[in-house]
């Protein structure tokens, strides 16, 4: 069986043990060209388009009560990268989610929230498990800043 098989195959399975909403086939998937963040740093998708436009879009699937299940960032027919959602049993949000490039699995981010929903913290981890930085997020008036660190502490961005 090849490694793309195999992957569809376990993602299919991942989502089927985390919603019986999807494992019972409620879900939808939309195009859309553009990807926005919210101020809670949630990605919303905007410009919906045909699912056989050329250039870069997004493919978006939701379960049956809109949570996004699952995106792919797609080139001219070509899946680039994808991100698959995970959630805590009756969150609203994703607590995390496993990115790919391509068909090889590449890491998977944990997502710490604050009262109001807005991530705080998002914590990467290599595929076999190792922390490789994370990104804390403080939320102003007008603004969200977020600053990225290494695993021993150091700033990497803001």
């Amino acid at each position: 069986m090849n490694t793309q098989v195999r992957r569809r195959l376990f993602l299919l399975a991942l989502i089927g043990a985390i919603s019986p909403s999807v494992a019972s086939g409620q879900t939808s998937v939309h195009y859309y060209r553009y990807e926005l963040l919210t101020r809670a740093q949630e990605s919303t998708y905007v410009g919906e388009v045909p699912s056989d436009v050329r250039g870069r879009h997004h493919a978006v699937e939701t379960d049956a009560q809109g949570h996004i299940m699952r995106t792919v960032v797609i080139r001219d027919g070509q899946e680039v990268s994808e991100r698959v959602y995970s959630f805590v049993p009756d969150g609203k949000a994703a607590s995390e989610y496993e990115t790919f490039t391509g068909s090889e699995k590449t890491g998977r981010v944990r997502i710490q929230r604050n009262a109001d929903g807005g991530r705080t913290r998002e914590d990467y981890f290599t595929v076999n498990g190792a922390l490789t930085g994370y990104t804390l997020y403080s939320y102003r008036a007008d603004s969200v800043e977020a600053t990225s660190y290494t695993v021993e502490g150091k700033k990497r961005a803001v």
